[in-house]
């Protein structure tokens, strides 16, 4: 009777232990794959873009370089803003730019920042960032 019922105990147990391993699979299997790209994210990296900008026109450096019509240096200034991992292109526009080196297979966010003039000159363009991670 005393072994009996060791044997039933040792039968509970086990069955408790299949039990918890099967939970812990399901959940290891629910959970595996990473989380896709949250829109907070994306609303972060725009807002990055935009800061960038505008840090950059309150110093009179944007304005500058667009009136000169210097995207190489706007770009030049936007690497040493934006955090190393945030990828970006830029174009000086009127109302169509070109996107030829953004990439087409990622999720691209873009950023229009509209410059009117410069000291004395009218510019009316705009600063078309895009920015990807």
């Amino acid at each position: 009777m005393n072994n009996r019922k060791t044997i039933k105990g040792y039968l509970y147990t086990f069955e408790v232990l299949i039990a918890v391993s099967i939970f812990i699979l399901a959940f290891v299997f629910m959970y595996k794959t990473a989380p896709l790209k949250s829109n907070m994210e994306i609303s972060i990296i725009k807002q990055e873009g935009f800061d960038a900008l505008d840090y950059m026109n309150n110093n009179d450096d944007l304005p500058r370089l667009v009136n000169e019509n210097n995207e190489q240096a706007i770009e030049d200034m936007l690497q040493s803003i934006l955090p190393p991992e945030i990828f970006f292109e830029t174009e000086i526009c009127t109302s169509d730019c070109n996107k030829a080196n953004v990439p087409a297979n990622m999720t691209v966010i873009s950023v229009d920042y509209y410059v009117s003039g410069y000291k004395n000159q009218y510019a009316g363009k705009k600063v078309k960032l895009w920015l990807w991670v």
